[in-house]
């Protein structure tokens, strides 16, 4: 059985539908390459742990992707309780950066507890900022305890944004997106246009990935170490 995770970091995402409606196509690919024996589940920032659901659907699945729009730079509507008291703090664009790496956290340590073996998340996003400026500082603590819980729990980070090789002005910070991949073992899928093919590895990594162990043949651990002539 495989684990996946599919982050829709809707704080930091576009709405155009220029970026809309390949992320869809693309993430329509993924759940339709699924096999029937995986175990999938989407997320948002404002998912609560509690409330977030594994399935082996695709039809389940393929409704949320079909709905999902971003919401970067916009205000209202305002979805929650949650998201009032961030218009209260003021600086919108730190505390959604700093939402976004908290549930992507819980989200890890989630997936790490599950089961041995390797999982993986799918985080489309255009890059939630990690620094802010000599003045506000920066997000690298969050990022630690994301890549460290990620380690811990074999969980891969597969950075997808949906933008592709385009000459327009991008929003959102991709050394984030490439950080995360480079330090839990998983790969970016940025500055292309083949979503399929970048996609299609993270089911190649899956499908080739397994776990060595090693079970002592003494019964007692007294700590000594026997040396060989």
């Amino acid at each position: 059985m495989r684990v996946f995770a599919i982050f829709l970091d809707d704080y930091h995402i576009d709405k155009a539908p220029q970026i809309t409606i390949p992320m869809r196509q693309a993430l329509t690919l993924f759940v339709n390459r699924l096999w029937p024996s995986d175990l999938v589940a989407i997320m948002e920032p404002l998912t609560t742990l509690s409330a977030l659901r594994f399935t082996r659907s695709k039809s389940e699945l393929q409704a949320v992707i079909n709905k999902f729009e971003g919401r970067q730079g916009e205000i209202f509507p305002i979805k929650s309780v949650m998201e009032e008291a961030q218009l209260m703090r003021g600086d919108l664009r730190r505390v959604r950066a700093q939402v976004t790496f908290s549930a992507l956290a819980a989200l890890t340590m989630k997936l790490g507890g599950m089961r041995e073996g390797r999982k993986s998340i799918v985080f489309v996003s255009q890059g939630p900022p990690t620094y802010l400026g000599s003045r506000d500082g920066n997000l690298q603590d969050e990022m630690r305890t994301i890549v460290e819980a990620a380690n811990r729990g074999n969980v891969a980070i597969y950075p997808f944004e949906s933008i592709g090789l385009s000459m327009e002005m991008r929003v959102g910070d991709t050394g984030t997106l490439y950080q995360l991949a480079a330090e839990t073992g998983g790969r970016t899928i940025i500055n292309t246009n083949n979503f399929a093919g970048g996609l299609e590895r993270i089911f190649v990594d899956n499908t080739a990935y397994y776990v060595l162990g090693y079970t002592p043949t003494r019964s007692e651990d007294d700590g000594s170490t026997t040396r060989s002539p």
